[in-house]
């Protein structure tokens, strides 16, 4: 049977867990499989509740949805709540959009749907200043509960046997999320953000729970101990240093966290003291889950902390201030403390009032277009009736993909957003009537496609963010050597938040950023190879102090999102580059 009393391994593994994608946000590694040894961890969780339920034949499908929510809705609604706070005084209005869209999906367990739609990558540095990025997380835990205990709700009464059945569903369920996982037929984000590729990890944990529950025998404490010992430090190993191993790493740290939850259920409760401090931090770990991102998104954003031992001080005093009190107040009297139906009903209905009351201020907030003060410097004004869309903008160069068909200058402009970034400061520029464009996505097969538009240009432009070699290779053998240019990469810092809040400085249009040291690095490469058929995006904004101007001359934002141009940081090139290569300038 089942034990249901608390297992002081299981946190300690969660206190594993949490440092891990604490210690990760705050700088790097291999801290997102903490991630995956929460996932285990509720599955075991959740099979062993539905095994009790079963045996004492009182299960209930929506009973068991509503404990769920009542476990993780109340902070996760307090925890949005704040953010949208916050936000409404520090944010841009993109930014705020952004996070109005993230309090709605975070509100519905959706956030998972709502990052693969947008992002659609986990380890984009923009997801760094999202105060609820992490909360996908949450998405694809409740939606494997939902999912995987529907069949089970409608078919158990009928069944004589109802845990042989829930045995055998489990293991069919896992092996097919398991063999969708490994398959490489999916992108690496699907696997990422969509629970049928993940749930195979929630049921690792749940077969474990089935085992535990069948067997009746333990081993030998002294073994259990020693194992549990050194797979611990394995596992430690795997998800917070920097080295090589075989296999997916992701893989063995579901099979380590699955053994380990397993030998917990063979030892006694108590855990050695030097590994008290980590139990402590695995029973607040959801107090400290949703918090800590909050945190980081808006310290970075606010402040722009370069040093990762800086950040994490930081975080970690304003943890204790949020995460005591939250889980004092908020996991254990508030939540733990509804015994009878008509509590955890009254419960549900406060809840379901908030989450109302959020997803109603974050849908105002996203059809406003995160628009709750005149930006100036952004051109935004709340009297607008349409919202300013800067990706609209650079997206516009997309109508130009089509052939030649003027007697002006043929320009073929070759890339990816950057490409097209060029292009529009090229339709700002006062050569714009004397000149056609076209444009094309880069590709070696968009090459390969159009070679008779490379033909018939009489300049060729190519811009891409990131140097692609290969890319390069073809460019230089399909075009003369006489009529390409390629245009450097650009930054403008990594967000914009840590400038705005300083508007209300004197010196706040003077403000400057660091140049991103790689992006350097790769236009020395560029500059050294194409010389005078090299475009130089980055002098014209370079300030005296040898860092990136912020706004143009006119005190605009030159980039909204610090890659892109707005319509005003085309404008401000298109004023004062050299457009000396082009015939007749």
């Amino acid at each position: 049977m089942v034990k249901s009393e608390r297992n002081q391994t299981l946190d300690v593994l969660k206190g594993l867990a949490i440092a891990a994608v604490v210690l990760y946000h705050s700088g790097g590694g291999y801290g997102y499989l903490g991630v995956d040894i929460f996932l285990v961890i509720s599955g075991f969780f959740m099979m062993s509740g539905l095994l009790r339920d079963i045996e004492n034949n009182s299960y209930s499908y929506f009973r068991t949805i509503r404990k769920n929510i009542l476990r993780l809705y109340p902070l996760l609604l307090i925890v949005t709540a704040v953010s949208l706070l916050v936000g409404l005084f520090v944010m841009l209005p993109d930014d705020f959009e952004n996070l109005g869209q993230s309090a709605v999906a975070s509100s519905l367990f959706s956030n998972n749907l709502l990052s693969m739609i947008t992002t659609r990558n986990y380890w984009d540095v923009i997801n760094e200043y999202k105060p609820l990025m992490h909360t996908w997380y949450l998405g694809v835990l409740m939606q494997i509960y939902v999912i995987f205990q529907l069949l089970i709700a409608i078919v158990w009464k009928k069944l004589k046997n109802s845990k042989k059945f829930v045995a055998y569903y489990t293991a069919i369920v896992f092996s097919l999320s398991l063999a969708l996982y490994v398959l490489p037929y999916f992108s690496a984000n699907y696997k990422f953000y969509f629970p049928m590729f993940r749930m195979y990890e929630v049921l690792a944990g749940a077969l474990v729970a089935l085992a535990v529950n069948k067997a009746h025998f333990a081993p030998n404490t002294k073994f259990v101990h020693i194992a549990k010992a050194v797979l611990t430090v394995v596992l430690a190993v795997l998800i917070f240093a920097n080295v090589e191993i075989f296999g997916d790493r992701l893989l063995l740290v579901v099979i380590i966290t699955s053994v380990l939850v397993l030998l917990s259920s063979w030892s006694e409760k108590k855990e050695y003291a030097v590994l008290k401090p980590l139990a402590l931090l695995g029973k607040a770990s959801y107090s400290i889950f949703l918090w800590h991102q909050v945190i980081l998104a808006l310290l970075r954003y606010c402040f722009a902390i370069e040093s990762d031992i800086l950040l994490l001080l930081l975080l970690l005093g304003i943890m204790v201030i949020l995460v005591i009190p939250s889980y004092i107040f908020v996991e254990n009297k508030l939540i733990l403390k509804l015994k009878t139906e008509k509590k955890k009903w009254v419960a549900i209905s406060a809840c379901s009032c908030l989450g109302i009351v959020v997803i109603f201020f974050g849908v105002i907030i996203n059809s406003a277009g995160g628009v709750v003060r005149d930006v100036p410097e952004l051109g935004i004004y709340t009297r607008d009736k349409e919202k300013t869309n800067h990706a609209s903008y650079c997206d516009r160069v997309y109508q130009y993909n089509t052939d030649f068909i003027s007697n002006k200058l043929h320009v073929l402009v070759v890339g990816d957003s950057f490409g097209r970034d060029w292009a529009n400061i090229l339709l700002e520029s006062d050569i714009s009537d004397n000149i056609e464009i076209s444009y094309i996505y880069s590709s070696c097969d968009s090459i390969n496609e159009n070679i008779d538009r490379f033909a018939k240009a009489d300049y060729v432009f190519y811009s891409t963010r990131f140097l692609n070699l290969e890319l390069l290779e073809m460019m230089d053998e399909t075009v003369p050597i006489e009529k390409l240019y390629v245009v450097s990469s650009k930054s403008f810092g990594e967000n914009n938040g840590h400038i705005y809040v300083q508007r209300n400085r004197d010196d706040y249009f003077n403000l400057t950023v660091k140049m991103d040291e790689e992006i350097t690095k790769e236009n020395e490469v560029l500059k050294e190879r194409y010389q005078d058929h090299y475009v130089d995006l980055v002098a014209p904004v370079l300030a005296d102090n040898g860092e990136i101007r912020v706004f143009s001359d006119n005190n605009k934002m030159i980039s909204q999102d610090c890659r892109h141009l707005t319509q005003y940081g085309a404008q401000y090139y298109a004023r004062v580059l050299d457009f000396s290569f082009f015939e007749g300038e």
